[in-house]
């Protein structure tokens, strides 16, 4: 092997590793964007009572992005972690809207404040102990 092919094969190979660490990069940054994403849903999953009047309101986050109020499945829900929001599509019979709700946990994320964005209501719930969800 001549020194030039030495070199080619060299300068080949640093180019090789190269594209491969920004491909690996790109994976990376991917892979845990979806990693907090799971997470923020993750960690809403279960059931929430009303802190206001626990023995009326019970939401339950399901791992399939159902939302439901006293055990019905009233919406579809994504979490976005990065814009600490939740998004609820509700079904036709709980008025088919659209609705988005920032989102504050505390205690541990045992305590859940949501926000609706457009009206600024606020309503906490706090997180059943016993969630099979």
């Amino acid at each position: 092997m001549t020194n030039k092919q030495f070199n080619i094969g060299i300068a080949a190979v640093t180019l090789i590793a190269l594209l491969c660490a920004f491909l690996l990069t790109g994976f990376s940054d991917s892979y845990q964007a979806a990693r907090e994403e799971e997470d923020a849903t993750s960690v809403l999953i279960g059931t929430w009572l009303d802190d206001s009047n626990p023995d009326y309101m019970k939401l339950t986050f399901t791992k399939d992005g159902n939302f439901q109020i006293a055990g019905a499945d009233a919406a579809t829900y994504t979490a976005d972690a990065a814009a600490g929001t939740v998004t609820l599509v509700y079904n036709s019979s709980f008025g088919g809207t659209t609705v988005v709700y920032t989102y504050t946990l505390a205690e541990n994320n045992t305590k859940l404040t949501l926000t609706d964005t457009t009206t600024s209501t606020t309503a906490s719930y706090t997180k059943q102990a016993d969630t099979t969800e």
